[in-house]
């Protein structure tokens, strides 16, 4: 009898406890968690600027294949840490990402446009992101302040409107 009820109760108690997972958002919690963070990341990326002058640091580093390293702090050794890019061509070529879009043969016609998905959605990329290609003009925020145009970001690029 017991091996019977067992399994019935644990299932209904999941299902109550996933149901109930998570009712609200505690935003003044995750605003100072961000707070917290960018206070950290300036001061590393301050750290880092001074340091970079002292140890002939380069600010960007331009790889092979397109890739991009850009300086955005320092480790607890102070050694620099760098965002890098990673440009894969044959992945960008083979996804069918088209596929998705509006008349694309899933039938799913995704456009980057859905009010569930506005704001919520960020990358990091190389550089600024070229807002007059044809598919992102008037559809981008850039939210940091890169100092060149870089041609992965167009691949990279998240619309969020």
């Amino acid at each position: 009898m017991l091996r019977r009820i067992l399994p019935i109760f644990i299932i209904a108690t999941v299902l109550v406890l996933v149901a109930d997972a998570q009712v609200s958002t505690n935003v003044q919690a995750l605003d100072a968690t961000a707070r917290g963070i960018r206070l950290r990341e300036r001061s590393e990326y301050t750290k880092a600027l001074s340091l970079a002058k002292q140890r002939d640091w380069p600010l960007i580093i331009n790889g092979r294949n397109g890739t991009r390293g850009v300086l955005v702090g320092v480790d607890a050794f102070n050694f620099p840490k760098y965002y890098i890019t990673h440009n894969n061509s044959i992945a960008a070529a083979t996804t069918r990402t088209n596929q998705l879009w509006p008349g694309g043969i899933t039938g799913l016609n995704l456009s980057g446009s859905s009010p569930n998905m506005r704001n919520k959605i960020g990358i990091w990329d190389g550089g600024t992101i070229l807002s007059a290609h044809v598919e992102l003009t008037g559809r981008i925020t850039q939210k940091d302040n890169p100092p060149s145009i870089d041609n992965h970001c167009k691949n990279r690029t998240i619309i969020h409107n």
